[in-house]
């Protein structure tokens, strides 16, 4: 999982600067919610909106997530993750005025 949360702090640089190019006016915001499987602590972990000026903060913050699994091996049970509660976390962190991708 380590390379994925690498991948996501390099698409975050990426998106910044790409839409601070084709759309200069435009207010670009990014958060992160993590999510894990049930049984893994905190099963969420949530990042605030910051524009680009702070993004400093949101690599720190995803730089300090590690990978965790409950997986032991083929037929061992590897639970589910909590989609739901991610949802519910991006939608709870929309800012009034705002158009979120998700």
């Amino acid at each position: 999982m380590t390379p994925w949360i690498q991948a996501a702090t390099q698409r975050c640089t990426d998106i910044f600067d790409a839409v601070k190019e084709i759309h200069p006016q435009a207010i670009v915001r990014l958060a992160v919610v993590g999510y894990r499987d049930y049984g893994n602590e905190p099963r969420l972990q949530v990042h605030d909106f910051v524009e680009k000026e702070g993004f400093t903060t949101l690599q720190t913050f995803l730089g300090n997530i590690k990978a965790e699994s409950n997986f032991i091996g083929p037929g061992s049970a590897d639970e589910p993750e909590d989609v739901a509660g991610r949802h519910k976390a991006e939608l709870e962190s929309i800012h009034p005025g705002c158009s979120p991708l998700l």
